[in-house]
């Protein structure tokens, strides 16, 4: 009477897997570095801009903004490879923001 139609349209292959898992981090996960660079470039509000040291500190500061990106980027690509490399990848920024968010907060307190 009724004939059952196979409507299963899911094409998910295993090896799409890390690519799904590095998409998801890619989305989710990754703009969690957005606020470890807004504390880093915040390091530029401390030192007054007629300062001898701002020069070398505003480069300073772009330079470890711009490491920062690159670090994200490489672990990114390498952070479905195994478990380990997944959790460096979820622990580092957050690591990363508490460092120089206390770092920030002496040179706030001592300024």
């Amino acid at each position: 009477m009724y004939k059952k139609i196979n409507t299963d349209s899911r094409n998910c292959n295993i090896s799409l897997i890390k690519e799904i898992n590095q998409e998801l981090f890619k989305r989710f996960y990754k703009p969690i570095f957005i606020p470890v660079i807004a504390v880093i470039c915040s390091f530029l509000l401390v030192l007054p801009k007629n300062s001898s040291k701002y020069k070398s500190q505003s480069r300073f500061t772009f330079l470890l903004g711009f490491c920062l990106l690159v670090f994200s980027e490489t672990t990114l690509r390498y952070s479905t490879t195994t478990s380990i490399s997944t959790l460096m990848y979820i622990a580092a920024p957050w690591i990363i923001f508490l460092f120089s968010y206390y770092l920030f907060y002496l040179k706030v307190k001592n300024a």
